[in-house]
């Protein structure tokens, strides 16, 4: 049995007196106010009817009520009909004029469509039903800024109804878009334009339309610089719907977008923070997007801070960037957040309090910080040869613990006071190694086995390691705590005894040459 609420539901909705008040004031018949006070009468009357039961039990306690409210209805019924024939008798009445009027005449009648075709999805409907698209591309080539103006907002106005979106594409409206985009005759011509084509973009197949247009992307970069801030921000969106078409990314980055989106993280007037932190989360995700977002050397401690103050959002996409940078931007990046006091604080407490996506991230973005001693000797030493001109095995070390240990020095002057370092793994194990151990002349030659020299060089690390976990607290006189978790014995059990952990491959079946 439906419950008390579903039936008032159910009976509200019988009539929608918000539409009918919509459609009424929208097409100017009458002023919305001539109507408010039997509308009320109307809304009043049917909560009675729903705390009562509903039509039917208001019918068999009241048939006055129910026949005077039935009355009422049908009318109003009656009337949202008459509206709706009288916008469509509208559009096409204003059609009319911007095919045959004169310029003030169009000018008039593109306003009255702008606003006609502001509010309502059947109206946008109605409107396009009546032919209403292709005589407003033509305006959008006037040299009239007004008739322009209200043009190309009329077109962003029809474009929310989803099914007017192809019939704009298919008029061929793009190109005299981004004409209105790049030189435009008002600002507002120009930023209406922007969100044109944001919402012509929700639909995929028009995100390579408009992207194959090798002066659309320019334009929307070049109005981030010039808009206001709804036009920025416009611009911004457009650029993240046709960013999320893979084939665009680089095309965005060659614009210019990225140091110029950098630039506005700084800007408070500009108002658009998270709207380029949206479109910098995409653009890393490609090769260009990547090298331009690395170069920059004001990002990094901009997106420490966003970690502490940016809204949710933002510092979800700051964590992306990050996590990013760390991943794919080699180990100066990583290096760079382990020496900023502000950075691991403010990653610990987002993993914490932050939403879902933003504690998923910075939980790996702080398991990859730990595991930057791994990296640093596989790619920093046993990989480069120059290095080895440098240090010994045990000089690299004591410099890598030297660098830990300012960091972690930094991070407790700051007042961090728990603290867990992670000792290496057995990284002769790891696939790439053991991939190129079999590589090299030797008795390993041509075998998948570990690199026992490299396992013994992460043993002396982490002995190293623990000496100075403990010399630290001990260093400290107000309880400060530095854990040692140690790693290496459970990966090199698993890499010896596979089966116990549910593995079915060992390290000879597992591929690892490219």
């Amino acid at each position: 049995m439906a419950s008390h609420n579903e039936k008032n539901r159910k009976n509200r909705g019988f009539i929608d007196f918000v539409k009918v008040r919509e459609v009424l004031s929208s097409i100017g018949l009458r002023s919305p106010s001539a109507y408010d006070e039997e509308i009320l009468k109307l809304e009043a009357e049917a909560e009675k009817q729903a705390g009562t039961g509903g039509l039917i039990v208001s019918w068999e306690r009241s048939n006055s009520k129910k026949k005077l409210y039935d009355e009422k209805a049908i009318d109003h019924i009656s009337a949202i009909k008459a509206a709706t024939d009288a916008v469509k008798m509208t559009a096409e009445f204003l059609v009319g004029k911007l095919a045959m009027g004169s310029l003030e005449i169009q000018r008039q009648a593109a306003y009255e469509l702008r606003l006609l075709a502001k509010t309502g999805m059947d109206n946008r409907r109605i409107i396009a039903e009546a032919g209403a698209i292709p005589f407003l591309v033509t305006l959008l080539s006037s040299t009239d800024p007004r008739i322009q103006e209200n043009a190309v907002t009329a077109l962003l106005n029809l474009s929310i109804y989803d099914n007017n979106k192809s019939l704009i594409m298919a008029a061929r409206a793009i190109d005299s878009i981004i004409n209105v985009l790049e030189s435009g005759k008002t600002m507002e011509s120009r930023e209406n334009a922007a969100a044109a084509i944001f919402s012509l973009s929700m639909i995929n197949d028009c995100k390579v339309t408009i992207g194959a247009r090798p002066r659309a992307i320019p334009a929307l970069v070049r109005l981030i610089r010039e808009g206001t801030t709804a036009g920025k921000r416009d611009a911004a969106s457009a650029l993240f719907n046709l960013a999320v078409c893979h084939a665009n990314k680089a095309s965005v980055v060659v614009a210019g977008a990225v140091p110029l989106l950098i630039e506005l993280l700084v800007d408070d007037k500009a108002g658009i923070t998270d709207d380029a932190l949206t479109v910098l989360s995409l653009l890393i995700s490609c090769p260009e997007g990547l090298e331009e977002i690395r170069n920059s050397r004001v990002l990094v401690p901009l997106l420490i801070d966003l970690l502490r103050f940016g809204s949710a959002k933002g510092k979800e996409n700051s964590i992306t960037l990050l996590l990013g940078l760390c991943k794919d931007g080699g180990e100066e990046v990583a290096r760079r957040l382990l020496m900023n006091p502000r950075s691991i604080p403010s990653l610990q407490s987002l993993s914490v309090d932050g939403s879902l996506k933003a504690r998923r991230k910075a939980d790996a973005l702080l398991r990859l910080l730990n595991s930057v001693g791994t990296n640093d000797l596989v790619d920093n030493f046993y990989e480069l040869p120059t290095r080895k001109l440098q240090f010994s095995i045990s000089g690299y070390q004591d410099f890598l613990l030297h660098e830990l240990e300012s960091a972690i020095q930094r991070l407790h002057n700051a007042g961090g006071r728990r603290f867990v370092v992670v000792g290496l793994p057995p990284i002769g194990c790891l696939p790439v190694q053991v991939t190129l151990g079999s590589l090299m002349p030797g008795q390993q030659m041509l075998q998948r086995l570990c690199v026992e020299q490299e396992n013994t060089d992460s043993i002396a690390y982490n002995k190293k390691l623990r000496t100075l976990t403990s010399w630290l607290e001990g260093s400290w006189p107000n309880g400060a705590k530095v854990a040692y978790l140690d790693i290496y014995d459970p990966m090199k059990d698993m890499v010896n005894n596979p089966a116990k952990y549910g593995l079915n491959k060992h390290l000879k079946d597992v591929v690892g040459w490219g």
